[in-house]
């Protein structure tokens, strides 16, 4: 699995718990879905302006570090997230994890904050967060989306005790 990621990613933008939703389409979900020029935006400096000032109209440069570590969890979910990475999702007190399987795409008519999003193959869950007590301050992120390459071997050994049976076949 050399070059695939590993990430930790919170679906619960502005409060609403997204973990259900996601589960049975096989997807991972985020908000923003009023910057919804955020996935074409590649440019990192380009989507934290559009994102911040779609949230944020009167805010002024130099952007507030809160703003700034805020839309940066965006941007690594939709342009940093690979197909083939896999993504450890809190929910409650324990967590799943999915492989990414594709690209980030924008839905519109959306009723609830979840437009932004990546098809996924969910491979464990759920897992208990006493089982991964290694990742335990992770857990504590409060932001959309960052790295856990740090806890990679852990992950994978997550996925050969609790993953789904024949979870390897689902990596791209």
């Amino acid at each position: 699995m050399a070059g695939k990621r590993c990430w930790l990613m919170r679906m619960d933008p502005e409060g609403a718990n997204l973990v259900p939703k996601a589960l049975a389409p096989g997807m991972l979900l985020t908000g923003w879905s009023r910057a919804r020029e955020l996935v074409k935006l590649v440019d990192q400096a380009a989507f934290k302006e559009h994102g911040i000032l779609t949230y944020f109209p009167d805010a002024r440069r130099p952007w507030t570090p809160g703003q700034v570590a805020w839309i940066s969890g965006a941007y690594r979910f939709m342009h940093q997230m690979k197909p083939g990475d896999l993504v450890v999702v809190p929910h409650q007190d324990h967590f799943y994890i999915a492989c990414v399987t594709g690209a980030a795409t924008y839905v519109d008519g959306v009723a609830d904050d979840s437009a932004h999003r990546r098809p996924a193959a969910w491979l464990a869950g759920p897992i208990p967060r006493t089982a991964a007590q290694e990742m335990r301050q992770s857990f504590f992120y409060a932001g959309t989306c960052c790295s856990l390459d740090k806890h990679r071997v852990l992950i994978y050994g997550l996925l050969n005790r609790y993953g789904y049976p024949g979870w390897a076949a689902k990596m791209p």
